[in-house]
């Protein structure tokens, strides 16, 4: 009996055991483990909303994701935990922000925000030049998708909530070379010190999957810029502390 008739054999006996129900009430989430290794997800899954409704459906094989996943913020196909073939992306107020195919490593669409005339600081070596961009840097899946693990790693601090005025923003430069790398994270806007580290630290952690900014038609090296805002709500000191 060859290799591939074995293994092929062992998964399908994997897959045909016992598996358990688990509702994790802190995530919002619905899966199922095997029985014999609660370790490894094996099944349905399911992450609920803020009505508590179906966000995210899925299937996992072996602890990998697999087959197709659906939901907010990407529709696609996972074939042994690697995203395969064409996924669609969403931003946040449910719009179609990009499809990509991951198994061609080629955009196919992506939307346009801001205006029209904005300019980005294009680097030379030492010297840059502000022009316009035929596209900018993009992250694939969208700021939805680079947002989601930023949130799960960040803490945000009550002191938010003590600021004079409504809202504050945090901003973070950093270059996207013409290969999509990134380099040179500098907070140029903070709030604190501390909380500014931990919100830079999380940007640097996240996967670096970006497309370089073109011009002319050709990938170009450009200074970027990650921005978040906060919304403050006063409260009373005693309401904080319980």
């Amino acid at each position: 009996m060859g290799l591939t008739v074995l293994l092929t054999l062992a998964q399908d006996r994997l897959s045909a055991q016992e598996t358990v129900k688990v509702e994790d009430k802190k995530h919002k989430e619905i899966y199922y483990v095997l029985k014999s290794d609660k370790k490894v997800r094996q099944g349905p899954y399911c992450k609920l909303g803020c009505n508590d409704s179906a966000e995210v459906e899925g299937f996992y094989k072996n602890g990998l994701k697999d087959s197709i996943w659906t939901g907010w913020p990407a529709n696609g196909v996972y074939v042994q935990g690697r995203k395969t073939g064409v996924w669609v992306y969403y931003n946040f107020i449910g719009q179609l922000e990009q499809k990509y195919d991951h198994s061609t490593n080629e955009l196919l669409y992506w939307r346009f925000c801001g205006t029209p005339d904005s300019l980005f600081a294009i680097y030379s070596g030492d010297d840059s030049t502000k022009v316009k961009l035929e596209r900018p840097p993009l992250y694939i899946g969208g700021e939805a998708v680079q947002l989601e693990p930023i949130l799960a790693r960040v803490r945000f601090p009550w002191f938010t909530l003590w600021l004079h005025k409504n809202y504050r923003k945090i901003i973070i430069n950093f270059t996207v070379d013409s290969s999509g790398k990134t380099s040179d994270y500098r907070v140029t806007k903070g709030i604190s010190a501390s909380f500014d580290k931990r919100l830079l630290k999380a940007l640097k952690d996240i996967p670096q999957t970006w497309l370089p900014a073109i011009q002319n038609g050709k990938p170009v090296s450009i200074e970027h810029n990650f921005m978040m805002s906060f919304v403050i709500v006063h409260r009373h000191k005693k309401q904080l502390q319980n």
